[in-house]
């Protein structure tokens, strides 16, 4: 078991999911501009892409942390139909 999930920027259909900026909007909704003025993102979400489909990586502490954060990301991605999977990924990231 990982400590990661993965939101995948496809849906069940395999269609890709659109707009193409979901993963960073659905990020910035807890992130902070830093010391240098650029956008920092909390360091429970990290927007990525993984085999060519952007996904973002949602650590399951967030869950504990910011309990009101976790359910809106893991409701948008099932009202959205997104894959939704425990990382299996092992190399180190």
């Amino acid at each position: 078991m990982t400590d990661n999930i993965i939101i995948e920027g496809v849906n069940h259909d395999g269609q890709k999911f659109r707009p193409s900026d979901w993963v960073e909007r659905l990020a910035s909704i807890l992130s902070e501009f830093g010391e240098n003025q650029r956008l920092k993102y909390h360091h429970s979400v990290m927007p990525c892409t993984i085999q060519g489909v952007k996904s973002l990586v949602v650590h399951k502490q967030m869950q504990e942390d910011v309990p009101e954060a976790f359910e809106f990301i893991m409701a948008f991605a099932k009202d959205n139909n997104l894959r939704i999977q425990e990382d299996r990924r092992t190399k180190p990231r």
